[in-house]
Protein backbone atom coordinates (compact mmCIF):
# COMPACT_ATOMS: atom_id res chain seq x y z
CA UNK A 1 0.00 0.00 0.00
CA UNK A 2 1.20 3.24 -0.66
CA UNK A 3 0.82 5.81 1.63
CA UNK A 4 0.78 9.53 0.84
CA UNK A 5 0.00 12.70 3.07
CA UNK A 6 0.59 16.44 2.93
CA UNK A 7 3.05 18.06 6.29
CA UNK A 8 0.07 18.54 8.71
CA UNK A 9 -4.02 18.88 7.81
CA UNK A 10 -4.88 22.09 9.83
CA UNK A 11 -3.29 25.10 7.44
CA UNK A 12 -5.69 28.13 7.84
CA UNK A 13 -5.40 29.54 4.33
CA UNK A 14 -6.71 25.81 2.88
CA UNK A 15 -9.94 27.09 4.38
CA UNK A 16 -11.87 27.41 0.76
CA UNK A 17 -9.47 26.01 -1.02
CA UNK A 18 -8.99 22.81 0.16
CA UNK A 19 -11.26 22.13 2.82
CA UNK A 20 -15.03 23.52 2.02
CA UNK A 21 -16.09 27.29 3.01
CA UNK A 22 -17.36 26.91 6.47
CA UNK A 23 -16.45 23.80 7.25
CA UNK A 24 -15.74 23.63 11.09
CA UNK A 25 -11.50 23.43 12.40
CA UNK A 26 -12.73 20.26 14.33
CA UNK A 27 -14.13 19.04 11.57
CA UNK A 28 -10.65 18.95 8.66
CA UNK A 29 -9.13 16.10 9.87
CA UNK A 30 -11.84 14.11 8.85
CA UNK A 31 -12.29 15.43 5.59
CA UNK A 32 -8.96 15.46 5.17
CA UNK A 33 -8.54 11.51 5.46
CA UNK A 34 -11.04 11.44 2.87
CA UNK A 35 -8.65 12.21 0.16
CA UNK A 36 -5.24 10.82 2.05
CA UNK A 37 -4.54 7.86 3.84
CA UNK A 38 -2.42 9.23 6.43
CA UNK A 39 -1.25 12.63 8.12
CA UNK A 40 1.89 13.77 9.35
CA UNK A 41 2.14 15.49 12.77
CA UNK A 42 5.05 17.86 12.66
CA UNK A 43 4.03 19.30 15.64
CA UNK A 44 6.30 17.16 17.74
CA UNK A 45 9.45 19.49 16.40
CA UNK A 46 8.09 21.36 19.60
CA UNK A 47 6.51 19.33 21.85
CA UNK A 48 5.53 15.72 22.12
CA UNK A 49 1.88 15.10 21.97
CA UNK A 50 -0.46 13.90 24.88
CA UNK A 51 -1.75 10.13 24.03
CA UNK A 52 -5.37 11.22 23.98
CA UNK A 53 -4.50 14.07 21.02
CA UNK A 54 -2.82 10.88 18.94
CA UNK A 55 -5.40 8.33 19.39
CA UNK A 56 -7.98 11.37 19.00
CA UNK A 57 -6.41 11.72 15.60
CA UNK A 58 -5.65 8.02 14.75
CA UNK A 59 -9.36 7.33 15.38
CA UNK A 60 -9.88 9.26 12.24
CA UNK A 61 -6.99 8.45 10.31
CA UNK A 62 -3.61 6.86 10.21
CA UNK A 63 -1.26 8.65 12.07
CA UNK A 64 2.49 9.30 11.32
CA UNK A 65 3.98 11.32 13.73
CA UNK A 66 7.23 13.03 12.90
CA UNK A 67 10.43 12.75 14.98
CA UNK A 68 11.53 16.17 14.68
CA UNK A 69 11.82 16.38 18.24
CA UNK A 70 14.66 14.34 18.06
CA UNK A 71 16.76 16.35 15.92
CA UNK A 72 15.38 19.45 17.83
CA UNK A 73 16.93 17.66 21.00
CA UNK A 74 20.65 16.67 18.90
CA UNK A 75 20.50 19.90 17.62
CA UNK A 76 20.34 21.78 21.49
CA UNK A 77 22.94 19.76 22.53
CA UNK A 78 25.37 20.24 19.80
CA UNK A 79 24.84 24.26 20.11
CA UNK A 80 25.34 23.91 23.98
CA UNK A 81 29.01 22.13 23.20
CA UNK A 82 29.91 24.58 20.96
CA UNK A 83 28.90 27.11 23.51
CA UNK A 84 30.93 25.32 26.62
CA UNK A 85 33.98 25.07 24.20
Amino acid sequence: MLYMSTSGFSHADWAGHFYPPGLPERERLVYYAREFNTCEVNSTYYAIPRPSNLKAMADKTFVFVNNHWQARAINTIRQLRLMLD
